[in-house]
Formats: C-alpha cells, sequence, structure tokens
C-alpha cells in the first residue's frame, strides 16, 4: 500500500493520512515534523535528526500538506 492523500484539519494539529487500501490514519503534525526524514531534517550517516529543537517553534502548524512520490509533503 502506499499514500493516496493526505489532509490537515482546520487548526493544523492533526494531519490525516490516506493509504491506497482505503484506511486512514491521524497524526498530530508536531509528531510528523518530529519523524522527517528528508536531507534538511535527517542525517542518515548518523540516523538522527538535524533540528535543533531548543530553537524549534512547537506552536508552527503547516500551512499545505500533499503526498508526492509516496512520501508526505509539508509546506
Amino acid at each position: 500500500n502506499t499514500l493516496a492523500s493526505a489532509t490537515k484539519d482546520i487548526t493544523g494539529e492533526m494531519i490525516t493520512i490516506g493509504i491506497t487500501n482505503g484506511e486512514q490514519h491521524q497524526y498530530p503534525s508536531l509528531w510528523l515534523r518530529d519523524r522527517c526524514q528528508c536531507t534538511k531534517c535527517f542525517n542518515m550517516s548518523m540516523q538522527s535528526s538535524t533540528v535543533n529543537w531548543k530553537y524549534f517553534d512547537i506552536n508552527m502548524k503547516p500551512r499545505h500538506v500533499s503526498v508526492e512520490d509516496n512520501q508526505l509533503e509539508n509546506r
């Protein structure tokens, strides 16, 4: 199964991800942000996040979410 869709709630606090088999799963946007493995957020050789949480705004919410190439895009 692959990702089919992504929508955020009106507050941006929760993201609903649709799977091609029809299942839907809901996650807190901050939780998803913490687990981002893009090259800006994750060091593959160290297998760790590069985000400095000391300076991270935990109240930040995504303005837009989508699915591209079976990956969640968050802007």
